[in-house]
């Protein structure tokens, strides 16, 4: 169908009080485009997704932007990314 939707792990601001914290939250994304919505929110993709071997493919990069983390680094020699991603809460 060309859209892609990913439910990601809860993302908590604990800056905003009115808003009430929720079990995920949703990045929707459409084949071609570098547009998509985080919790009906715009947000900006750096690439468009792409549709290869029948599956929505999306950038690290974007995915791990999405649930609050960062990339540190990259290596071309060995093709390995590094990222930072906050801790989850234990129960």
């Amino acid at each position: 169908s060309g859209y892609g939707v990913f439910r990601l792990p809860a993302i908590s601001n604990p800056e905003r009080e009115d808003e009430p914290e929720r079990e995920y939250s949703l990045l929707t994304v459409r084949v071609g485009s570098a547009r998509g919505d985080l919790d009906g929110k715009p947000y900006a993709l750096d690439a468009a997704p792409e549709i290869s071997n029948g599956r929505v493919m999306l950038g690290m990069r974007d995915a791990v932007r999405a649930v609050g983390g960062d990339v540190l680094s990259w290596d071309n020699v060995t093709k390995t990314a590094v990222f930072k991603l906050p801790r989850k809460e234990s129960p």
